[in-house]
């Protein structure tokens, strides 16, 4: 895996160095300023695959240089890791909006910054099976044109929907929350009630679209709102947004329904697509759950499975659960 290591403090970037070639990564470059760092991602020849980015750095800094690489300048499927120190918290909203995957802690844990190492490794290779080094969309097209693991339950990264990141993402995004940010934060749970069915009917490649247009649908209607999205998979994503974001449910799901209503979406064979998504009630972190900030995510994905649960029964609508495990599991 090819790193770039970027921090202007000379005695940290020596730290790093030795950590890297402890943990086997040698094949890395640093630079001294996110300017020196944009300068050797122009003169690189092979893209740079994962990025350590200093947040706090005179003139340009980590979250702008984040926007930059995600802009362009980074292999698709690269990961980028922020390093922050404590003071740095309330900026890892910014960072993981300008397209962070993950984060290290100052002063740095060696086992933990080997553990942020690997993950992002395993992603990178993962992204490469995947042909995520080509057009995304050609990339994606293939993903879901016939590959064994494109099944109900993945949860794939869709592309160009405004502040959509990776389930992945999310979760670090969370995790890196201090505790004011976790109570100041409140989650909703997005679903197509008709999933199950749709998955079952539709061709992989037109399943990957639809859910690209329910995301664009979601996106649309939070438009006034300061939010991240992701896809969990089973037909269902994840908000995260502000504690005090006036969000009412039943408006929110009528905003969602009629961008997707507007869409006129259709099977391949010209039959007409009718599904339905339902909006689960808003999550908030409890004095309990502040020593787990992804019961946030899992709360939000229970509440909607409720409200597609009662939903479906109301329609006389049955689960499939053998036929769809043998089909597509």
């Amino acid at each position: 895996m090819k790193l770039l290591v970027v921090d202007d403090d000379p005695i940290f970037l020596a730290l790093i160095e030795l950590s890297l070639e402890s943990a086997g990564y040698r094949d890395y470059v640093t630079a001294t300023s996110a300017e020196d760092a944009l300068k050797k991602i122009e003169q690189q020849k092979d893209a740079f695959e994962c990025f350590l980015l200093d947040i706090q750095m005179p003139g340009m800094n980590g979250i702008e240089l984040c926007k930059k690489i995600r802009s362009g300048m980074g292999a698709v499927g690269s990961q980028i890791i922020m390093v922050t120190a404590a003071k740095d918290k309330g900026s890892m909203e910014d960072a993981f909006h300008a397209g962070a995957n993950d984060y290290v802690n100052k002063p740095l844990d060696f086992v933990e910054f080997q553990t942020r190492l690997r993950l992002a490794e395993e992603l990178v290779e993962k992204s490469k099976e995947l042909g995520e080094f080509t057009e995304q969309v050609s990339k994606l097209q293939r993903q879901v044109s016939g590959l064994d693991d494109f099944t109900i339950s993945t949860a794939i990264t869709l592309p160009d929907i405004p502040n959509f990141i990776s389930k992945i993402a999310m979760e670090n995004y969370l995790l890196a929350l201090t505790k004011p940010g976790l109570f100041k934060t409140k989650t909703i749970g997005f679903a197509i009630a008709e999933f199950e069915e749709i998955f079952l009917k539709a061709e992989p490649e037109d399943v990957y679209y639809l859910l690209c247009d329910v995301a664009n649908a979601i996106a649309a209607s939070l438009r006034d709102t300061s939010f991240l999205l992701t896809y969990a998979g089973y037909g269902k994503f994840i908000c995260a947004t502000g504690r005090q974001a006036g969000i009412d449910v039943e408006e929110l799901e009528s905003h969602v329904m009629n961008e997707v209503v507007a869409m006129g979406l259709e099977y391949d064979t010209g039959e007409a697509l009718d599904l339905h998504v339902l909006v689960g009630s808003p999550q908030f972190c409890t004095l309990m759950q502040l020593a787990a900030p992804l019961s946030l995510a899992r709360n939000a994905i229970s509440s909607v499975e409720e409200a597609r649960i009662k939903w479906n029964s109301d329609h006389s609508i049955g689960f499939r659960s053998d036929s769809y495990r043998q089909m597509r599991q």
